[in-house]
Order: C-alpha cells, then structure tokens, then sequence
C-alpha cells in the first residue's frame, strides 16, 4: 500500500512538458533553462522590456540625408588680386540650391572679401583667384549640408575642411547674434577666418585688453581670452598675415 502511495504522488509531481510534438519530463524543483523558456500551452508568451542600448551618432555616410544640390561658379575664372610675385591661391565655389542667392553673386562677394586691401592680400605673400577648375572649394551650405560635411563639428557655425571651405548659409544671411558686427562684418569675418584655415592659420586668442580681436580668433563664441576681452574685428591683424605660408 505504501509503495502504491509514493508511486501515485511521484506520477502526479512530474511535469510533461510538450512542443512541436516533443515531451519532456522534468523532477519538480529541478526546472531546466529549457523548460523555463517553454510557454505553457494555455497562455501567450509574455515579451520581457528590453532597454535599449546606447549607440554612437552614425557618421554622416551611414544616415539618409537629403543634402541640397549644389550649383558651381561662372565658367570664366576672374582676374587675379594681390601683391605680383606672390603664390596665387586659386578657389572655386558652389552654392546650395534654394538659397536666396545665386553663385554669380556669391562668387563676387567672396572675391571682394578676399581682394579687399585688408585682407589677407595686405601681408604680400598670397594672391587669390577665382578659378571653376580650382581644387580649393568655397562653398555656401544649408545647414543640414553643412552639418553633412562638417561632421562631427555640426550646428551654429562654418567650418574648413581639407580642400574646402563651408560657409553656413545661416549664418551668411544672418550674422550671428553673439558679435556687435553687421551681416556684412560678419561676412567678411567668416571668410577671411575660414580661408585663414585653407592658409595654414590656427586659432587664436585676444591678446590685449581692448584690442582688435585676431580674424583667427572664434569670435562667435566669445571675445575674451584669460580676462582680456578684444573688440570684435573681421579682418586679419598684422602679426596674423606675418604668419601665413
């Protein structure tokens, strides 16, 4: 009688578990990682929360993006400006499409920064030249092209890259809300800055208090440098254009 007992409870104790016609016999308290990843037959499978992981910003060329088409300069180069004897430094350009300016306009604009007697010219050792088949590329960029080719140094400003220079169109039209400078200073500024960086120019800081800040100084984010504070400037300074190669 007692073996019939413990037989009976020991039957009634054991779990059948079946799926896809398969059984398994598994001892109570002894429940396998595969029975546990068996739903009953009686109930739907319940979906654990799953947080998902952090992942680095894709780069540029692994997202969709919807960059602007670009139109080139005139067909006929211009006429060179500058100190005669010095290395001449040849440019293209391109503007975005829907821009509120076409690249005629642009082109002339940039040269009559770049041709200006303060600008870089004034140091004598570099000319510029627009040129349609020149390598260095000055363009004017939508913001998302801009941030397309600036990555990862995307949002408020303008950036050089090797071979090319980007001008946030933002910005182009309507200056920046941080300098006591006119769209027009703010133009020349952004040139003269990022062409700088196409001359080997690096970043600077002001120098002395109330002096004209350097155009390689990133104006935009501040004109003050260990407690000096200079006066915002759109044009190279002297020691700037000594520098240039």
């Amino acid at each position: 009688m007692k073996r019939l007992l413990r037989r009976t409870v020991l039957i009634a104790g054991t779990l059948v578990l079946m799926q896809a016609g398969s059984v398994m016999l598994v001892r109570p308290g002894r429940v396998s990682e595969q029975a546990s990843a068996i739903p009953s037959p009686s109930s739907s499978p319940t979906m654990m929360p799953v947080t998902p992981s952090a992942s680095p910003r894709p780069a540029p060329e692994a997202r969709k993006t919807h960059a602007a088409a670009s139109i080139g300069g005139p067909a006929q180069p211009s006429a060179t400006c500058g100190r005669t004897g010095t290395r001449v430094v040849r440019f293209r350009i391109e503007v975005d499409r829907g821009l509120p300016t076409t690249p005629s306009r642009f082109t002339k604009d940039v040269l009559s920064i770049l041709c200006d007697r303060r600008s870089w010219i004034a140091g004598g050792r570099v000319r510029f030249r627009y040129d349609p088949k020149a390598s260095l590329l000055i363009g004017l960029r939508t913001k998302e092209n801009k941030d397309r080719i600036c990555y990862p140094f995307t949002g408020y400003g303008s950036c050089q890259k090797p071979g090319q220079v980007v001008i946030n169109a933002d910005r182009w039209f309507g200056g920046s809300a941080f300098l006591p400078l006119t769209v027009s200073d703010y133009r020349r500024l952004v040139i003269n800055h990022e062409v700088g960086h196409a001359l080997g120019q690096r970043h600077r800081g002001c120098s002395a208090e109330g002096a004209p800040a350097p155009a390689m100084m990133q104006q935009s984010l501040g004109l003050t440098t260990d407690g000096r504070t200079c006066r915002a400037n759109p044009w190279p300074l002297s020691y700037e254009l000594r520098t240039v190669r």
